[in-house]
This record gives C-alpha cells, sequence and structure tokens, in this order.
C-alpha cells in the first residue's frame, strides 16, 4: 500500500475528516486531500507526528516492508538469473570446440 492509501485508509478507518485531520497536523485540508490523492507528499518533518496521529509506525507509513520484500524478491531473481547464465557460460568453456570457436569469431 502506498503513503497516499494508507493516509486515506487510516483517517476513514478513524473515522476522521480531511479537515480534523489537516487541523491536527496544522496543514490545510487541501494538502491532505492532495496527499490522499497522490498529488503531493507530507513535508518529512510531518511524517513522525503523521504516523502517530494515524495509529501506524513510520515503516506502514512509508510502505518499507513492502517495498523492501519486492527488492529482496527482485535481487534474488537476479542472483538466480546470474548463476544460471555463469552455469551455462562454464558448460561452454569446458565444450570441446569452445576454443575452437572463439578462434573463428576472433577472425572475423
Amino acid at each position: 500500500m502506498k503513503i497516499h492509501e494508507v493516509i486515506r485508509t487510516r483517517r476513514q478507518a478513524l473515522g476522521v475528516t480531511q479537515e480534523g485531520l489537516a487541523d491536527r497536523l496544522g496543514v490545510f485540508a487541501s494538502a491532505v486531500n492532495k496527499w490522499e490523492n497522490a498529488l503531493n507528499y507530507p513535508d518529512i518533518t510531518l511524517l513522525p507526528t503523521l504516523a502517530r496521529t494515524l495509529g501506524v509506525d513510520l515503516n506502514t507509513l512509508l510502505s518499507f516492508r513492502e517495498d523492501m520484500t519486492c527488492m529482496a524478491s527482485e535481487e534474488r531473481d537476479l542472483d538466480q538469473v546470474q548463476a544460471l547464465a555463469d552455469q551455462k557460460l562454464q558448460f561452454l568453456r569446458d565444450s570441446p570446440g569452445y576454443t575452437k570457436l572463439i578462434r573463428k569469431y576472433k577472425k572475423q
């Protein structure tokens, strides 16, 4: 869940209006509206107060766990692809005709 979704979902779950959240944070209701519609982000100095007000921690507010999991998964996938490519390359290098083939293409 992205930050704008967390803000909207938690605010609604708490039964707080955009104006009410804005008052608690000392910002305009239009700012909260822009956050919830992904048109803008809250100022970094507001994040701790915003998280406390919404009853979540900063990791949840910023979706760190989700993003880190995706990144770790992508890194594992890339590592697996690299390992497979290394195995295939080693297989080719171990093939009897590899050196002859390389010499042929270098001459061209």
